[in-house]
């Protein structure tokens, strides 16, 4: 019998190939969906995805690229390719994006509290995401 291998909790898939110069340097990573450079040029490709912004928030325009890349440097940390130790730098990352992205300070601060205090589970590698296999 044929069987198929998936993962749950996603929300959003990426449609086309996205770049951004981050904070995150000195790593060369390049796996199936997401790609960082010594450089920190992160590039989510296509297919990439994640499940939005969490917490008590609603999803909206001033949130949705920098929960796309903190997903994807959080999936990193989980893969073992990022050290646990990078969390803080990724999660000002974060702070920086949504403010770029039209959030108001205050906000973008209270969301960087919100990760940098409760999310270190996130990013863990023992907690990466289980397969499932279908029929089983």
């Amino acid at each position: 019998m044929k069987q198929i291998k998936y993962t749950k909790g996603y929300k959003y898939r990426l449609e086309e190939l996205y770049e951004n110069d981050t904070s995150v340097v000195g790593y060369d990573i390049d796996t199936p969906w997401i790609k960082l450079t010594v450089l920190g040029v992160l590039t989510l490709l296509p297919g990439f995805a994640w499940d939005g912004p969490s917490g008590p928030t609603k999803d909206d325009d001033t949130n949705m690229r920098g929960s796309a890349e903190h997903d994807a440097f959080y999936k990193l940390m989980r893969m073992g390719l990022i050290p646990l130790s990078e969390r803080d730098v990724i999660d000002r990352w974060l702070q920086k994006v949504l403010i770029e992205d039209g959030m108001h300070g205050f906000r973008a601060s209270y969301w960087y509290s919100g990760v940098h205090n409760f999310a270190a589970e996130a990013a863990n590698p023992k907690n990466k995401k289980k397969i499932f296999t279908a029929p089983v």
